[in-house]
């Protein structure tokens, strides 16, 4: 199944691989032996519609058998693309190394070929078509079918017209490891008799490859009449001698002369929860010896998925770790960088000290500095620097110099071994010269400076500044400091911190800490937990501590390990991108719940902590691996810890695996109705992010309104990226009947609400002041959008469009949800294709929503035109009326 919203991606990508790739096969050129010119007329067709194509791309094949290679390749690689793997195609073009070319843009092209060769077309919208050239052949045909023709919201078969049997291609509820089909069939009445039979054949398809992988348990309808006969021809024992007796519904008893309406859904457990499956299925309306009506091998199902679990906030079933001293380690020295100026004073040109005093009294002040450390020194390094007059080459060459008797000095004095290193060299420019001369001199000393600098920037301009009366004050000084030497150091610092010091030196150098610049001890990172409150905060500390602990070997000994594991874990968990790696190491699974391992009589370490193997057991059913996670689940209620949020976890599971039946109706066992309503009824109150992420997710299924959902929607954060994945949802349904917003700009940035006369009359009527401001505005306003050559059509777009764009610039791996998202049907698809060449509009588009929505907010709460507002919306309603009923059917 291809998705017509990446089309232009595709095209986009393989323009690129133009350029990129080199042909390594031969293309036949025009002298050789038996070639003439063909011409290829490519078409496209969709329905019954057939037109000439636009640009295409193609390659020519030595043979056909090659073509017809190639271009299911070339099928299978898109489809893949459009299923998530971004890399398909252009892997396909560098594996069999494969050259396209641009046709014209009427879709034609001529090349010189022979017969028995072939040529591979290929269209953004079509897909491939592989053509044989044929002796003395001047003109192909090249028709590219549209494969969108059976994506209809309903297919009709056989010569029923309107009234015929209809097959729909009702999208999947896949919840990761398993994906439910429905399986709708309509039969007009007059097709079923007494003596009637139905056989119903569901299949796994792959979307990816359109292969067959499973034929899943078959539907069997009979008549009353058709199965007493049938169990008699079977000796009386139909459930054993009928070879589709399995499959037998005994509930739905079809009748003569009466309309077929039947829905069921079929469970299939995906053997790769990345890929996307469709639930395929072929009918066949029989009497005891005839096929009275057969579906055929047309298409039916749809590769388009809801994922109604994808966004849930499992953590309200995880744990927190309470930080006790358990997790204490103790805080240790930290190595500390230095740096200081080594202000040895070297002769102009050259790497010899100026012999004076002042010299020796520095060169012993800062060796009695570095040996005061003693055993404490980590390592040394010199940098040496040079004045601009002169080369570059020669000054660095000088730099060097003058950085290696500095070493060779401090090795010789200093003998604890520690190391000495040379850093690159520091070259002032002329720019450095002046910069510093304006900071000291008056304008016109300035001015005259750079004006010979400019001239001579060389020795020449350096020997006419040492003329200058102001040399010695205010000049040689500058280039003195530029030939200072530094030095820098690190040493292991004594003091340990308190936990105060360790929260006010955090705060005070956070950026250091965060880029990597320094760091600190296991104990300080215990003190930050247990004295800082703010859980964005804390956060942040949290991935600093965890990249720190696991950078060290054997570091699930460490007592704080765990702790911080867990809480990175639940962050993992919390932002939607689980990872089983983080508590992976901190979990034996021959050893019980809690266990001490005391192979280190000095620490001892508790492996399969309760909340670890808890958390576990979440990123698992996060991550779709359901069988993993109740492993986890079954180690705790082994040892009886953790039982409420056990209890929670199953009840997720219910929810998961019933929910969607449950919803159709399909659910007949009053006690798995009343386990389903209990699930339902903890993940709906277990937030209203959760409430806002079914409600919106299942919104056809449980009759909820666009307003319903939105309503709860609005309380999330703007900065979540699933809250706009969520109302581009919502808004699908809407496309073509959205509020016209074209008049409206982003509050927040540089814009405003345009008035309408009437709203301007009645401006100017109660607050003058404010009319003159907001025609100032509107003056500014109109003058931006006359100096907008290239102004961007936004009129077009559908809201939901735009609000899917911002959550993919938030989250780019929303996209892919995307791709295969069923609350977007095939219908609205084709109307509103999604297009890179478009993203600039969308994003447009999403900011004029938004100053729409700002707008309306500001108007209900009264805080006045063009004034900034918070997302924060004071609903009035009853907050008990969000709360779901008994049954949400």
């Amino acid at each position: 199944m291809k998705r017509n919203f990446l089309r232009h991606i595709c095209f986009a990508l393989i323009a690129i691989l133009l350029v990129t790739f080199t042909a390594t096969a031969a293309v036949l050129q025009p002298e050789d032996e038996g070639a003439h010119r063909v011409k290829v007329k490519v078409y496209t067709k969709q329905g019954d519609k057939q037109k000439s194509a636009k640009t295409v791309l193609y390659c020519v094949c030595s043979s056909y058998k090659r073509a017809e290679y190639l271009k299911k390749k070339l099928d299978a690689a898109q489809t893949q693309y459009f299923s998530g793997d971004d890399r398909a195609i252009e892997k396909v073009l560098k594996e069999e190394e494969i050259v396209l070319k641009k046709s014209r843009g009427n879709g034609e092209f001529e090349e010189a070929l022979v017969a028995g060769r072939g040529v591979v077309v290929f269209h953004q919208d079509y897909g491939a078509v592989a053509v044989e050239v044929k002796e003395g052949q001047t003109l192909i045909p090249a028709v590219l079918v549209s494969k969108d023709q059976i994506l209809d919201d309903t297919v009709v078969f056989g010569s029923y017209g309107d009234n015929g049997p209809e097959l729909k291609p009702v999208p999947g509820i896949d919840t990761g490891d398993q994906v439910t089909f429905t399986v709708d069939i309509k039969l007009p009445a007059g097709l079923v008799t007494d003596k009637s039979r139905i056989i119903c054949q569901p299949m796994a398809v792959d979307c990816q490859t359109e292969d067959t992988l499973a034929y899943l348990k078959p539907i069997i309808l009979e008549s009353a009449d058709y199965h007493k006969k049938q169990d008699k021809r079977m000796g009386f024992d139909y459930m054993q001698n009928d070879s589709v007796a399995c499959g037998y519904d005994s509930s739905y008893v079809l009748k003569s002369d009466k309309m077929v309406k039947y829905i069921a859904q079929v469970t299939y457990k995906k053997p790769d929860k990345e890929k996307i499956y469709r639930g395929s299925y072929r009918v066949v309306l029989e009497d005891y010896h005839h096929i009275i009506w057969d579906s055929g091998e047309q298409t039916t199902g749809s590769c388009l998925a809801f994922k109604p679990l994808k966004f849930l906030d499992l953590s309200v079933a995880a744990a927190d770790m309470e930080l006790t001293d358990d997790f204490m380690e103790p805080a240790e020295e930290n190595t500390v960088p230095m740096s200081r100026d080594l202000p040895l004073r070297f002769e102009q040109g050259k790497d010899i000290l100026t012999n004076d005093s002042l010299n020796t009294v520095i060169q012993n002040n800062i060796v009695a500095e570095l040996k005061s450390y003693g055993d404490q020194l980590w390592s040394v390094s010199v940098q040496g620097s040079s004045s601009p007059e002169g080369s570059v080459e020669r000054n660095t060459l000088l730099a060097n110099k003058r950085a290696d008797y500095a070493r060779r000095f401090l090795n010789s004095k200093i003998k604890s071994g520690v190391p000495i290193a040379t850093l690159e060299p520091r070259l002032y420019t002329w720019e450095d010269f002046l910069f510093e001369v304006q900071k000291l001199a008056n304008q016109e000393m300035y001015d005259q400076v750079k004006a010979i600098v400019d001239a001579n920037p060389n020795n020449v301009g350096y020997k006419m500044l040492k003329d200058l009366p102001y040399w010695s004050t205010y000049l040689e000084p500058i280039f003195e400091r530029e030939r200072v030497m530094v030095c820098k150091y690190k040493y292991l610092k004594k003091h340990i911190m308190t936990a105060d010091e360790v929260v006010e030196t955090y705060f005070a150098e956070k950026p250091d800490y965060v880029s990597g610049k320094k760091t600190l001890s296991n104990g300080d990172y215990f003190n930050l937990f247990a004295n800082v409150t703010d859980t964005l905060e804390l956060d942040t500390i949290t991935m600093l501590a965890y990249k720190h602990i696991t950078s060290q070997s054997d570091y699930t000994s460490f007592r704080l390990a765990p702790y911080v594991a867990n809480r990175m874990a639940l962050i993992a968990s919390r932002n939607g991108m689980p990872d089983v790696n983080i508590l992976k190491p901190f979990i034996d699974m021959r050893k019980p719940v809690n266990t001490w391992d005391k192979s280190d009589a000095m620490n001892p370490v508790m492996l399969n902590r309760e909340q670890i193997v808890l958390n576990q057991a979440v990123m698992y059913f996060q991550e779709a691996k359901l069988d993993s996670a109740m492993l986890f689940i079954e180690m705790l209620e082994k040892k009886n810890a953790q039982v409420e949020a056990t209890k929670r976890m199953r009840k997720l599971v219910v929810f998961q695996q019933g929910y969607a039946a449950y919803l159709q109706g399909l659910i007949k066992d009053p006690k798995l109705v009343a386990d389903i309503k209990a699930a339902e009824r903890y993940v709906l109150n277990s937030g209203d992010f959760n409430r806002a992420i079914i409600w919106t997710e299942l919104h056809a299924q449980l009759g909820k309104s666009r307003e319903e959902c939105e309503r709860l929607l609005d309380r999330m954060p703007d900065d979540n990226p699933k809250k706009w994945y969520l109302k581009g949802i919502i808004w699908a349904d809407e496309a073509g009947k959205e509020p016209d917003v074209e008049g409206y700009a982003p509050i927040n940035s540089n814009g405003f609400h345009k008035l309408s006369d009437e709203e301007e009359f009645a401006l100017m009527r109660t607050d003058p002041l404010k009319f003159e401001e907001y025609n100032k505005k509107l003056d500014e306003y109109n003058a931006k959008l006359e100096n907008d050559a290239d102004l961007i059509d936004t009129s077009k777009v559908p809201f939901f469009l735009a609000y899917f764009q911002h959550s993919f610039d938030m989250e780019k791996k929303f996209i892919r949800y995307y791709r295969n998202e069923g609350n977007v049907n095939d219908k609205v698809r084709k109307e509103y294709k999604y297009s890179r060449k478009d993203i600039p509009a969308y994003r447009q588009k999403f900011e004029m929503i938004k100053a729409y929505h700002d707008q309306q907010i500001a108007e209900e709460t009264g805080t006045g035109l063009n004034e900034e507002n918070t997302q924060e919306q004071n609903s009035s309603d009853n907050p008990e009326a969000d709360a779901p009923s008994e049954d949400n059917k």
